[in-house]
């Protein structure tokens, strides 16, 4: 079949708050189908260097998440959602979905017309805060700088989550949950391929 003629790569979203692993479940997938393509949403977006204020005002003014900063995100995953194997390959389109870590799903205009599956990784907000400062105290460790450096990493992190990113994460849940494909709850990606597997199947018929 000519690449030209084959049906555009499925997209599946894998949304949750920080903490909830959605890094470690795309390497999970990435495992199960070793020629899909990965593509993260933090390489693109520049919201987490905006100030406290510039947050809070963006809050007040109803958190539109059409006017978030991700230059080139959609450029990024259109190229990789239209992209095919070479004529002759023996990958199949089956095979080679594309996981897009993200903390969106389909909430954008522009996201809505890639995005195929959302993926909403079920998890508490207390225990995602627990894994965020635990993968801050391991690199603590790791780390040959001053160890007051990183205690003040730490603080700030625990500051800015108390004034501004617990109401965005509890946002993030109102919004995205009710709209997600698959709740990940049990954790299990043996499942969770097997309805991948379906799904793209689908949208080859």
């Amino acid at each position: 079949m000519d690449s030209s003629s084959l049906p555009p790569r499925v997209v599946f979203a894998i949304t949750g708050p920080p903490g909830s692993g959605k890094t470690f479940l795309c390497s999970q997938l990435l495992q199960c189908f070793p020629e899909a393509a990965y593509l993260s949403m933090d390489d693109y977006q520049i919201m987490t260097a905006w100030s406290q204020q510039e947050l809070l005002s963006w809050m007040a003014a109803g958190a539109d998440y059409e006017e978030l900063p991700m230059p080139g995100l959609c450029e990024a995953l259109a190229r990789l959602k239209f992209q095919h194997h070479p004529a002759g390959s023996a990958v199949e389109p089956s095979s080679s979905p594309i996981f897009f870590e993200s903390h969106l799903g389909k909430q954008t205009i522009g996201l809505s017309a890639l995005v195929d599956y959302v993926i909403w990784i079920d998890q508490d907000l207390d225990i995602c805060l627990a894994r965020a400062l635990r993968a801050m105290c391991r690199q603590q460790r790791g780390a040959r700088q001053a160890g007051s450096a990183e205690t003040a990493k730490i603080q700030s992190y625990l500051d800015h989550y108390l004034i501004t990113t617990s109401a965005l994460l509890r946002m993030q849940r109102e919004r995205i949950r009710p709209t997600a494909d698959y709740l990940l709850i049990d954790q299990s990606v043996t499942k969770l391929s097997e309805w991948i597997h379906a799904k793209i199947a689908s949208a080859e018929l």
